[in-house]
């Protein structure tokens, strides 16, 4: 899938979705498959098994999908948005109407660019859980030369392989993250593999860099990953925060090896803290045994903050 935004959501010319699914299911008959948008309300109040193939719809239009119960929906191609100005038209792109419907498609390969997240809206107003991205049981993923505003993650990856952020400019948030450990039962589930943050800034946030995982799931592992050529500045809470204690929204105290963190690579992660956060740390590592394996950082450079690091493991080539 490819999404497109130009500067602040507002692009000059379309938003184009572009999907590649794979469906279980047999491909529809032909008057269930939707190729244009005059098709759109009699297939979906008529069909169970519909596919939408490279579809294109008109500016300032929503397309509504009025569903029979148990539907499967399925988009294949290219679903373009012709834009329309966004100050008089505020609608939403799609609606789902219906019981017990599936709409479906394989998270594999997607790129999102040029998008802008704003917000700021939620500045003194206690917004929260307002994260930019959160990625979610996904596979060959690039998001990249995008803004977020917010008060939560600029990015949140939870489950998936093969991921590059690059390119990101995260101001207001709680930093770039990994959040694993949400099954109970699943370790395919609470494993991430193969992810590279790279050339991103975060400013204004409550911290810079920031993995946990949750004790109170179970079994998993986070492997691979690489956070390189990091800059951040003002940093509230911590430059570097990797806990394996985290449960039910913070820190509990108990770290657990359930979902073990292993060939974790920094390279180039420079920044400074808060002036005037009382609680500003520079490097913050809680580990349980054997819950951090083959870390090798180089070049980090983070000014002490008003408490002093802690670290109960020494990743290589850093000494905290």
């Amino acid at each position: 899938m490819i999404y497109h935004f130009n500067e602040a959501m507002r692009p000059s010319g379309l938003f184009v979705f572009l999907a590649i699914f794979v469906s279980a299911f047999a491909e529809p008959s032909p008057e269930c498959i939707v190729t244009s948008f005059s098709q759109v309300m009699d297939i979906t109040m008529n069909c169970i098994d519909i596919i939408v193939r490279n579809l294109t719809v008109p500016a300032g239009n929503t397309v509504h999908f009025h569903l029979k119960d148990g539907a499967s929906v399925t988009f294949e191609g290219t679903t373009t948005f012709e834009y329309f100005q966004w100050p008089e038209w505020g609608n939403y792109l799609m609606q789902f109407h219906g019981n017990n419907v599936n709409v479906e498609g394989a998270p594999d390969g997607v790129t999102i660019t040029d998008w802008n997240i704003d917000c700021s809206y939620g500045d003194g107003r206690g917004g929260h859980n307002t994260d930019g991205f959160d990625v979610i049981s996904a596979r060959n993923v690039v998001i990249k030369d995008s803004t977020v505003v917010n008060q939560d993650d600029c990015v949140a990856v939870n489950q998936g392989f093969n991921m590059h952020f690059s390119g990101l400019y995260c101001n207001g948030s709680h930093g770039i993250s990994l959040s694993v450990g949400f099954s109970k039962t699943s370790h395919f589930d609470n494993t991430v593999r193969n992810v590279t943050y790279s050339n991103c800034t975060v400013v204004n946030s409550i911290n810079a860099i920031h993995i946990k995982t949750h004790n109170d799931g179970g079994p998993g592992v986070i492997s691979d990953v690489t956070y390189e050529n990091i800059r951040f500045s003002d940093i509230i809470n911590f430059g570097i925060s990797i806990q394996e204690d985290y449960a039910d929204g913070g820190s509990t105290g108990i770290v657990k090896g359930n979902v073990p963190i292993v060939n974790l690579i920094f390279r180039d992660i420079k920044g400074t803290l808060s002036e005037t956060s009382t609680n500003s740390t520079a490097v913050y590592i809680f580990c349980a045994d054997n819950g951090c394996l083959d870390w090798t950082w180089s070049d980090i450079s983070i000014p002490a903050g008003v408490i002093r690091s802690w670290c109960n493991f020494q990743p290589k080539g850093y000494t905290c």
